[in-house]
């Protein structure tokens, strides 16, 4: 779960507060749940990283990324039936951000991209500072 978060939850939960999709209302409370849960989930892999002293693993990367697309899978099959779109996998979030561009199924496309990009961005610089460490 370490290696999820640190390398696939800060960069997705960096993006969701850089540009919030807050299209379930503007309550105190909705607004405050959305920030601090995402919050969260940067901040949990960071206390871990410097406090507990947790580390990723060689080639966790690869893992991360086949997991992810598991979960995906399993994500896209539940919205299949429900008639969902948890993960924003059946249509575009109504943001505006450079990293989502068209419309189902094109936006798939800038997910995979950036994700994969996040995955390995936060690999190199989380694995690089923990080489300098030991």
């Amino acid at each position: 779960i370490f290696e999820f978060l640190i390398l696939l939850g800060i960069g997705g939960a960096l993006q969701s507060i850089l540009t919030p999709e807050l299209t379930h209302g503007y309550s105190p409370y909705l607004f405050v749940d959305y920030y601090l849960s995402h919050s969260a989930i940067i901040f949990t892999p960071l206390y871990a990283y410097f406090v507990l002293g947790m580390r990723p693993r060689p080639y966790s990367w690869l893992k991360i990324w086949i997991a992810a697309h598991i979960v995906l899978g399993v994500v896209g099959i539940i919205n299949w039936f429900l008639n969902s779109n948890y993960i924003y996998l059946c249509q575009a979030p109504k943001v505006d951000n450079p990293m989502v561009t068209g419309q189902y199924p094109i936006h798939l496309l800038g997910f995979e991209i950036f994700g994969t990009l996040h995955i390995l961005f936060f690999y190199f610089i989380f694995k690089s500072r923990s080489s300098k460490v030991e």
